[in-house]
């Protein structure tokens, strides 16, 4: 478990299509790059599958915007700790971008 005390995050309780959420925010390094964790209020276990399957880019863009004129509080945070990795080909990406002859 990753226990961070007495640090200052952004935090929101929205609605996503009648769901309660509480929304935190973890910024990286430099404030440039944050994650957000969305916990349904309802804690059971169909409510994260509801959350995702009613989750839209406007629901993520208005909670972005609320958050942000959020001033920040002073928390304790308890969350699993978590590795997330992904293999991704460039190839195409870059042949898209022109630089053919590299392949």
């Amino acid at each position: 478990m990753m226990h961070i005390s007495n640090e200052s995050f952004r935090s929101i309780r929205s609605s996503i299509d009648e769901i309660g959420v509480q929304v935190l925010e973890l910024p990286y390094e430099g404030d440039d790059v944050s994650m957000l964790i969305l916990l349904p209020e309802e804690l059971h276990e169909s409510a994260i599958t509801k959350l995702l399957d009613s989750l839209t880019v406007k629901h993520l863009e208005r909670i972005l915007d609320q958050i942000s004129k959020m001033t920040l509080k002073i928390l304790d945070v308890i969350i699993p700790k978590f590795k997330i990795e992904q293999t991704i080909d460039l190839k195409p990406i870059l042949e898209t971008l022109g630089a053919e002859k590299l392949f």
